[in-house]
């Protein structure tokens, strides 16, 4: 059967429902990610959101590693401490 996407609730995708007292996400968490202040400002006139930054993680060997990959991460495997180095 074809969805139109559309819901018989308010929210959307990012809708809630309150089971025994806990948010549970219908259909899956959602981030909201903005810089600029006044989209800030205006949608946290309508909601209050959670602070969230994601850091994933990678585990490899037994071993915990930084992801996606960065300078920390080439640390972690080789040593490298400058970009230099890990040109």
């Amino acid at each position: 059967m074809f969805s139109t996407g559309k819901k018989e609730h308010i929210g959307g995708n990012i809708y809630i429902k309150c089971v025994d007292g806990i948010h549970v996400h219908e259909y899956g968490p959602h981030i909201f990610h903005t810089s600029n202040k006044k989209i800030w400002d205006y949608v946290n006139q309508f909601a209050t959101f959670n602070s969230f930054i994601n850091r994933p993680k990678v585990n490899y060997n037994d071993k915990i590693y930084s992801f996606p990959i960065n300078l920390f991460t080439l640390y972690q495997l080789w040593n490298v401490k400058t970009p230099q180095e890990a040109i």
